[in-house]
């Protein structure tokens, strides 16, 4: 009976050194999947830092071929109809004007570099034809727009060096 109890103390102490084996090695695993979730989250950031470098790169790289050259972008750069972007010298027919339109904005509707045609048209003084999806009165309003609202801003911030 002695050797059972001295079995089972045996036993007992192993299986009790056991479990606190178990908690150390279970807790040295909880602390290394907790670094290696660290640098798996930074190793994530820092690729999502990188594409998105990347992405910007590209983006001003684009932005910058568009805003020196530009037309090379154009939707209407490979029409065979240019002069539809221009009204005739002669009288034109409102059927035929709508028409012409029309066709014309089928380009400006899908460009990409539409704000920069429209401030082509305003930066080189052109009056005439379709730039930046915009015709000659709408260009002219907003030119007159603009101009009012500088006006406006203009006269505020004189009355408000006056009243300071």
């Amino acid at each position: 009976m002695n050797e059972t109890l001295e079995a089972d103390s045996a036993i007992q102490a192993e299986n009790a050194w056991s479990a606190a084996e178990i908690e150390a090695r279970s807790s040295r695993a909880q602390e290394l999947l907790q670094e290696l979730s660290a640098r798996v989250i930074v190793r994530q950031v820092r690729q999502q830092t990188i594409a998105s470098q990347r992405q910007a790169e590209a983006e001003r790289e684009v932005a910058g071929l568009i805003a020196s050259d530009w037309y090379a972008f154009a939707a209407c750069k490979d029409t065979d109809n240019p002069d539809a972007f221009y009204a005739p010298n002669t009288f034109e027919r409102k059927p035929e004007r709508d028409a012409r339109l029309a066709f014309v904005q089928q380009f400006c509707a899908v460009c990409p570099v539409k704000a920069q045609c429209l401030e082509y048209a305003f930066s080189a003084g052109d009056e005439r034809g379709v730039w930046g999806d915009k015709n000659e009165l709408q260009r002219k309003w907003i030119l007159r727009h603009q101009q009012r609202a500088a006006a406006r801003a203009a006269q505020a911030a004189s009355k408000a060096a006056e009243t300071a």
